[in-house]
């Protein structure tokens, strides 16, 4: 672990986040879709969190993601009947969304 963050106080500090507040710290941040799934499970295993509270609080912070997205994939087709305007705006926001997301990693390598 040392290799991979030199500070031991920052090892120290997540570690001992870990194991007072990380069940908490795994909820809030997998709500948060904005933060790496993979940094969190990195910092998971570097903490000193059970794995039951991890897997806990994963699956937990995952649920309303889960069934927001399966809200929307179910109410394509019902969209598509009815309004294909609004899937037309929802498919081109989609795509520059995704055209965005793939200029921010091309100029982040560069």
């Amino acid at each position: 672990m040392g290799k991979v963050i030199r500070n031991q106080r920052t090892v120290e500090f997540i570690r001992h986040a870990g194991e007072k507040r990380g069940f908490y710290v795994i909820l809030l941040s997998r709500l948060l879709p904005f933060i790496s799934f993979d940094l969190i499970s990195y910092m998971a295993g570097l903490s000193g969190i059970r794995p039951w509270a991890f897997i806990l609080a994963t699956a937990l912070g995952m649920l309303p993601a889960t069934i927001i997205y399966t809200f929307i994939g179910h109410e394509i087709p019902v969209l598509e009947e009815h309004s294909p305007i609004v899937l037309t705006v929802t498919v081109v926001f989609i795509f520059i969304l995704i055209v965005f997301s793939l200029v921010q990693g091309i100029r982040k390598k560069a």
